[in-house]
C-alpha cells in the first residue's frame, strides 16, 4: 500500500512544474501581446500622419494654383504660395523615399474616409468655397435629372403618339377592307380619349366611368346624335390592341359601325380609349 501511495506523488511533481511553467508563459504573454498591439497602433499612426502629409502637401498646392488662377490674392503673393506649396510637396516626396518611411507607405484607406466625410461637414454648414461647390454640384445634378426626366417624357409622349396614329390607320384599314369609309380625326374626341386613357391609368381599372358625361359634352360641340366607345387594358402596340378589339363583338361592331364618321384616340401607359361618333 505504501508504494502505490508513493507513485501518485512521483508522478504528480512533474504536472506541477509544467503548470508553474504555463503560467509563467502566460505571463510572459501579455507584455510581449501588448507591446506588438502597440507597435501596430504606432504603425497606423505613423500611416496616418503620412496620408495627413501628402493631403495637406497636395491640398496646399491646389489651393494655391486656385487663388492665383481666380485672383484672390495679388499675383506676387500667389507665386510665392505656389512656389513654398511646390517645395513642400518636393520635401514630402523626398520624405517619403527615406528608408525609414519606405516600408511604412502611407495607407489612403486610412485617410479617405474620414477627410471625405469632414469635407462633406463643411460643405452643409457653410463653410467657403466648399459649400458654394456643394450647390454648383446638387444645382447640376438637379438640372441633369430634369433633363433626363423631360427626355423621357418627350420620347414616350412620341411613343404614344405613334401608338395612337398606327391604331387610327390600322382601324381604318379594318374598315376599308370592309367596304366602309375611313373614320376622320377629331380634336375633342381625341382630348375626351385622353383623358380617359389617362384617368383609366390613374385608377389602374379599365372603365367606361364618365362615358355620359363625354356623350353629352360630344351631342353639345359637335351636334352629333350617335356615340360609341372603345376601351382596353394591357396592350401596348397598336396591332395587338387593334386585334384585341376585333376579337370582341361589341368593339368590333363599333369599329365596323357604318354610321361612324368621326374618331378620337387616346392612349396613356397600357390603356387605350377610342370615342366614335357620326
Amino acid at each position: 500500500m505504501p508504494g502505490a501511495l508513493g507513485c501518485p506523488q512521483a508522478s504528480a511533481e512533474p504536472a506541477k512544474r509544467k503548470s508553474a511553467l504555463s503560467e509563467a508563459t502566460k505571463n510572459l504573454r501579455v507584455p510581449l501581446l501588448t507591446t506588438r498591439k502597440a507597435k501596430e497602433v504606432g504603425k497606423q499612426v505613423q500611416k496616418l500622419l503620412l496620408n495627413l502629409l501628402v493631403i495637406a502637401s497636395f491640398g496646399t498646392v491646389g489651393w494655391s494654383c486656385y487663388s492665383l488662377a481666380t485672383h484672390q490674392v495679388r499675383t506676387q503673393l500667389g507665386a510665392m504660395m505656389v512656389t513654398v506649396s511646390v517645395g513642400f510637396s518636393i520635401f514630402s516626396i523626398w520624405l517619403l523615399r527615406r528608408p525609414s518611411f519606405v516600408k511604412r507607405k502611407p495607407s489612403f484607406k486610412l485617410t479617405f474616409s474620414p477627410l471625405i466625410a469632414v469635407l462633406l461637414v463643411c460643405s452643409f454648414i457653410g463653410v467657403e468655397p466648399l459649400a458654394s461647390y456643394k450647390d454648383d454640384v446638387l444645382i447640376n445634378c438637379r438640372n441633369t435629372i430634369a433633363e433626363w426626366e423631360q427626355h423621357r417624357k418627350e420620347r414616350q409622349e412620341e411613343s404614344i403618339v405613334s401608338r395612337e396614329n398606327e391604331v387610327f390607320s390600322l382601324v381604318n384599314v379594318v374598315r376599308s377592307d370592309n367596304g366602309l369609309p375611313p373614320l376622320q380625326r377629331d380634336n375633342l374626341l381625341d382630348s375626351l380619349a385622353k383623358g380617359h386613357s389617362r384617368y383609366m391609368a390613374q385608377a389602374g381599372t379599365v372603365s367606361h366611368k364618365g362615358f355620359d358625361a363625354r356623350a353629352d359634352k360630344i351631342f353639345g360641340e359637335l351636334g352629333t346624335s350617335y356615340v360609341g366607345e372603345n376601351c382596353a387594358e394591357g396592350y401596348y402596340s397598336a396591332a395587338s390592341l387593334v386585334e384585341g378589339w376585333l376579337n370582341s363583338p361589341g368593339h368590333r361592331e363599333n369599329i365596323l359601325d357604318p354610321s361612324f364618321r368621326r374618331t378620337g384616340i387616346g392612349c396613356e401607359d397600357n390603356y387605350a380609349t377610342q370615342i366614335f361618333c357620326d
